[in-house]
């Protein structure tokens, strides 16, 4: 199929709007340009902004409007963290409810997978502001301009409400070999059959008159939130942030009040996602929502083994529903392409909320972290440092209610192994880590031994 024809008068017009850019623009950091919505409509050709690595621009598959269009070369077909942050600067004349649909295409025999992005109205609250997926349903080998979000287990139409200014749109790669060649902002009286139509120009640019007058730098989200300011921070290459309603969830569903956290919806719940960050050797940490009516625990896994677990303290603030708060979970070597998973487990009534998942590089310690101690009767014995009396207490407590009177762990009874005895680690941040290097499971034994350490 040949591709659509760009109307004719388009270049002239973006050609003026370039140059009167290029000779007003405040910085070297502004963008290239706004495109301005007229009559509730924005088209905008995504080879507009230089395709950011590892999207790479292609004309291969032949349907596609403009000169080019984006595939994702990184992360695997299933997905993983956000990757190759683009930004696009939208014009809002008429306020309204405006549908988002991309013009996109996935090039895999599995219709599950290489179907989807990221993407991220910025400074818009709840899931709206944060990488939310951003899904191309139905049949693969097709260009389609079916689009959905999926924060968490919702399936959502992409409806931003846009008031009057400059609004800034983010896509960001997240599955290998997604295509995407054009988006489409629409509201009344536009119809969808319209927004649809491929010889559609691309809307004209205006001069920038957003974010760019201080004449600082914005913030473009490439690696998340900061969890101590609960803003966005521009960090460094060295430090991912995964959020939790990104990830796949089973046993675990987004916050209705607050979206940016998930919580167990039963006893337990997994949530995992690939990695898509450098091979390296990372620490772990979780923002996490401690609640005053139970001691949830949360257990991190790489792969095949177990890196850590955090034992959530009671919320002292009886005023809110949860309070934020950062947990350590451990070390380990993460591979670009290895799945991460996050297993929590219910206490009481407080249900192992979970914001963010955070990777920050580390120093690999090359020597012996293994502690070692014999029991009475001179056979190696593990077990999870309590620490404090009155910690011991209430996990003591605790244990009981669940059926269960120790927290001791005797991996040769029952795990039905023998793993490499990691030690205790407190870490000081209102958890109990189990471990600081990573022990290796088959995945049998590693069920068992997180149900174990939930007791």
């Amino acid at each position: 199929m040949k591709h659509a024809p760009r109307s004719s008068n388009k270049a002239e017009v973006f050609s003026a709007f370039f140059f009167a850019l290029c000779l007003l623009a405040p910085s070297a950091a502004s963008p290239a340009g706004v495109f301005d919505e007229r009559g509730g409509l924005v088209v905008v050709e995504v080879e507009s902004e230089p395709a950011e690595p590892p999207w790479v621009e292609e004309t291969f598959v032949t349907g596609f409007t403009g000169a080019s269009y984006y595939r994702m070369d990184g992360n695997t077909f299933r997905g993983g963290t956000p990757l190759g942050r683009m930004s696009y600067f939208i014009n809002i004349n008429e306020p309204g409810a405006y549908r988002l649909i991309i013009h996109s295409y996935k090039n895999n025999d599995d219709e599950s997978l290489s179907n989807d992005c990221f993407t991220r109205m910025v400074d818009h609250p709840g899931y709206q502001g944060s990488d939310t997926k951003t899904y191309l349903p139905g049949r693969s080998r097709r260009w389609s301009w079916e689009t959905m979000h999926e924060p968490g287990q919702l399936q959502l139409e992409p409806v931003y409400t846009l008031e009057a200014g400059v609004h800034e749109l983010q896509i960001s790669g997240r599955s290998k070999d997604f295509h995407i060649d054009r988006f489409v902002l629409f509201a009344d009286p536009v119809t969808r059959e319209q927004a649809e139509d491929l010889l559609l120009a691309e809307s004209p640019l205006v001069e920038d008159t957003g974010p760019w007058d201080s004449g600082g730098t914005r913030d473009t989200g490439t690696q998340g939130t900061d969890p101590d300011t609960g803003g966005d921070t521009e960090a460094p290459t060295d430090r991912f942030v995964i959020e939790a309603e990104h990830m796949t969830l089973d046993g675990f569903a987004l916050d209705p009040d607050d979206p940016d956290f998930i919580f167990v919806t039963q006893d337990e719940g997994e949530a995992w996602t690939v990695f898509g960050g450098e091979d390296g050797f990372y620490h772990l940490s979780a923002v996490v929502g401690l609640e005053p009516d139970g001691r949830p625990r949360l257990a991190l896994l790489v792969g095949d083994a177990l890196v850590g677990e955090a034992v959530y303290e009671r919320a002292t603030d009886t005023s809110h529903e949860f309070v934020p708060h950062t947990v350590e979970l451990g070390d380990a070597e993460v591979l670009k392409g290895e799945e991460i998973r996050l297993h929590g487990m219910r206490n009481e009534q407080a249900l192992a909320r979970v914001d963010k998942l955070i990777l920050s590089a580390a120093a690999q310690d090359t020597g012996d972290t293994a502690h070692d101690s014999a029991g009475p009767d001179g056979s190696d014995s593990h077990s999870l440092d309590t620490g404090s009396e009155e910690d011991s207490e209430e996990a003591q407590t605790d244990a009981s209610t669940a059926g269960t009177d120790s927290w001791a762990l005797d991996t040769d009874t029952q795990t039905g192994g023998q793993p490499e005895d990691t030690g205790g680690s407190d870490r000081g941040c209102g958890c109990r880590s189990i471990s600081a290097k990573r022990r290796t499971l088959g995945s049998a034994q590693m069920l068992d031994f997180i149900r174990i350490i939930s007791l």
